[in-house]
């Protein structure tokens, strides 16, 4: 994988562009925000944006000495990102569906990639797509099936202003998406986990 951007580099590009954006709304000397600035270049490396300036996470496979043909589904898992196109907040769930044979991955690496596909600004559907992609692609899963529901602050803090609005999507790859039994055993599994 290649090297991401240098993050030292970019907290203090973003700490001068937030305190110019400050400066130029007249906010620049107001009570309790001299530090402001570097806690924003702070939060977006460190936190919102970090997908970009880590590297993937490894994956760790187990193998389970037999053909297991079984299903099974991981969630929620709590994702939070930026929308690229206002960089405001996203935040939800992401649940995902394996149809394993006779592998099975580290349940913890679950959560790792989920949030570390979100850490970015990027666009839900994507996201999904992404996310489903990296998982069938770095195990050896018969299917990999993978639901986001996330609310979005520029639906809910500007524009259209509608707060209870949220999005869901999926992305179904392999036996989910060709073997509609696999599919059905998989929902059934989502369901008992409140999706």
């Amino acid at each position: 994988m290649t090297e991401g951007p240098d993050a030292d580099a970019a907290r203090q590009a973003i700490e001068v562009a937030t305190r110019l954006s400050l400066r130029a709304v007249g906010l620049d000397d107001a009570p309790g925000m001299d530090e402001t600035p570097a806690r924003v270049a702070r939060m977006l490396v460190d936190d919102l944006w970090a997908g970009i300036f880590t590297p993937e996470p490894e994956v760790c496979e187990f193998d389970m000495g037999t053909d297991l043909d079984q299903v099974y589904a991981v969630g929620p898992i709590t994702i939070r990102s930026t929308c690229e196109h206002h960089l405001a907040a996203i935040y939800g769930t992401a649940y995902i569906g394996v149809h394993c044979e006779n592998t099975v991955l580290g349940l913890s690496k679950f959560a790792r990639l989920a949030q570390w596909v979100f850490a970015r600004p990027i666009v839900q559907e994507r996201a999904t797509h992404e996310l489903a992609h990296l998982l069938y692609n770095r195990s050896k899963a018969r299917g990999i099936g993978v639901v986001v529901r996330a609310t979005h602050d520029c639906m809910k803090m500007r524009g259209v202003r509608e707060p209870a609005s949220t999005m869901v999507t999926s992305e179904m790859l392999g036996t989910f998406r060709s073997n509609g039994e696999a599919r059905a055993e998989l929902m059934k599994l989502w369901n008992a986990q409140g999706l």
